[in-house]
């Protein structure tokens, strides 16, 4: 026994289907682009994190270096005086 249904309700399953088709796609479609920003962020919230890390050793590292105990102590040590280059000053 074969069921034969009308050409209006072909037409309405076929539509389904392709809807449900396109659906199915589209979910994918996000869920990969969702996938692909997360890795994005992480990769991005390592880099800030080596970037604080690395502002904190250079701000310590200016810190010291820029101190009066230190400048004075570098230029006992090795009779280095002040030379300003670029208005900065530099030791010799």
């Amino acid at each position: 026994m074969v069921i034969r249904f009308s050409k209006k309700t072909r037409i309405c399953a076929i539509s389904i289907a392709m809807f449900l088709v396109g659906f199915s796609l589209l979910r994918i479609h996000l869920r990969v682009k969702t996938t692909m920003i997360g890795y994005e962020i992480g990769r991005v919230k390592k880099e800030e994190l080596e970037l604080k890390e690395r502002n904190g050793e250079l701000n310590m590292l200016l810190a010291k270096v820029s101190s009066l105990k230190y400048l004075k102590m570098m230029i006992q040590t090795k009779d280095l005086s002040p030379v300003v280059l670029q208005n900065q000053v530099a030791l010799k």
